[in-house]
């Protein structure tokens, strides 16, 4: 702790001391290099569930984005006075979102995709998949474009439209836990965006934010990473797309949105804003 600043809360000391100063992540101020002749911080004795979200891997040694969580949700209210649900909020950013999760259901839904694979009408999907893809900008026109491209090969358009659709409803999927299966479904999805070269992060965790926002949160790199950072979470990132990242980050996603549910947050579109507003 330190004395002079409890506002920042408990930290975790993340290196060993160097001429006379110390590097620390608080729960609450974020990282901080300290001077210890003149910080004479204290040792914690205490209990804090905040701790638990402290690591001192390589993201968190990153401060690009030390904020720490009560600045972070200043700094949103500070955009938006009324949480999520200012005006504001709902017109610019979830009102987009809204729309193209609908349109994403109208599409892509179980039953409209299930008729299309019925039809063997492969280039339909695709052509929905990027429709959907965009809907928004959240994801670049370049990883859109490599999608498209990829998805004029006729046999890895179906291939894509299998593991989409297995992805999002687990078609075919036999008797795995639920965590299990969706791992398995989501390294198959991810070996066709290989296959289409189309394999980025954003294009990976797309169609199931859009889907199923109560539970799942599109990863951009640099964003989730600085989130992660300001929670003081080890996000575990690697740029190639991965099951272990992903799952980290929807672990992320769940905690940011307990941590704002008294703004008004009700599911990811909600935490994709926030960490959207927080490390711009």
């Amino acid at each position: 702790m330190h004395p002079g600043k409890p506002e920042w809360g408990p930290g975790v000391v993340m290196e060993d001391p160097r001429d006379q100063k110390v590097r620390v992540l608080f729960v609450e101020g974020g990282e901080k290099l300290l001077q210890l002749s003149h910080a004479r911080l204290e040792t914690f004795l205490g209990e804090d569930a905040r701790l638990d979200r402290i690591s001192v891997g390589d993201e968190a040694r990153d401060s690009a984005a030390g904020l720490g969580p009560q600045r972070a949700r200043d700094c949103f209210l500070e955009a938006y006075p009324e949480g999520f649900a200012s005006p504001a909020y709902r017109e610019e950013d979830r009102a987009g979102k809204a729309a193209a999760s609908a349109l994403m259901e109208e599409l892509l839904g179980e039953d409209a995709i299930a008729a299309l694979i019925d039809a063997e009408d492969w280039k339909e999907i695709g052509d929905r998949a990027v429709r959907v893809l965009k809907a928004t900008k959240l994801v670049v026109p370049s990883e859109r474009k490599a999608l498209a491209t990829g998805l004029e090969d006729e046999v890895l358009a179906e291939k894509f439209s299998r593991t989409l659709c297995d992805l999002l409803y687990g078609f075919g999927t036999g008797a795995e836990g639920e965590a299990e299966g969706l791992r398995r479904r989501f390294e198959r999805y991810v070996a066709c965006l290989k296959e289409l070269r189309a394999c980025k992060w954003p294009v990976a965790t797309y169609f199931l934010f859009m889907r199923f926002p109560q539970e799942h949160l599109l990863l951009r790199p640099t964003f989730s990473q600085r989130a992660a950072t300001t929670f003081g979470f080890e996000l575990r990132y690697r740029a190639e797309v991965g099951w272990v990242t992903y799952a980290r980050l929807l672990e992320l996603g769940r905690a940011i949105l307990k941590a704002t549910e008294d703004l008004g947050a009700t599911d990811m579109f909600d935490v994709q804003a926030f960490i959207w507003k927080i490390t711009r």
